[in-house]
């Protein structure tokens, strides 16, 4: 459940910043039926383009976070801390990274989310 709203909370985040980023702000109109859908229709695909652009920067930004939220571990907000304030630079992400799959776990979490080993 808590990964459906941290997935839900970062869509609603990427349509905000990219409905405010990249709104139709053209000095001039261009004349005519034609020229006017072609603009449309290249509006929405740079638009599609850059949120997939956005969201796949994002998933690999948010990759150590999701990793240990995944196998369950103990850690789970100092790593999301550590990856969102000190992620952009590049130390801060490895170091989330590295410490995301470092064997601090909760065991019967991850027994009961992937079920026995046995």
């Amino acid at each position: 459940m808590k990964l459906m709203k941290f997935i839900s909370l970062g869509l609603i985040l990427v349509l905000l910043c990219a409905s405010s980023a990249y709104a139709d702000t053209r000095p001039e109109a261009i004349v005519g039926v034609e020229g006017d859908l072609a603009h449309v229709i290249t509006s929405a695909l740079v638009w599609i383009i850059n949120i997939a652009i956005f969201g796949v920067g994002a998933v690999i930004y948010l990759l150590p976070t999701l990793i240990a939220l995944l196998r369950s571990h103990n850690k789970l907000a100092l790593i999301a801390a550590l990856n969102v304030f000190l992620g952009w630079l590049v130390i801060g992400w490895i170091g989330a990274i590295i410490w995301s799959f470092t064997s601090d776990l909760h065991p019967q979490k991850f027994l009961d989310r992937f079920g026995s080993t046995a």
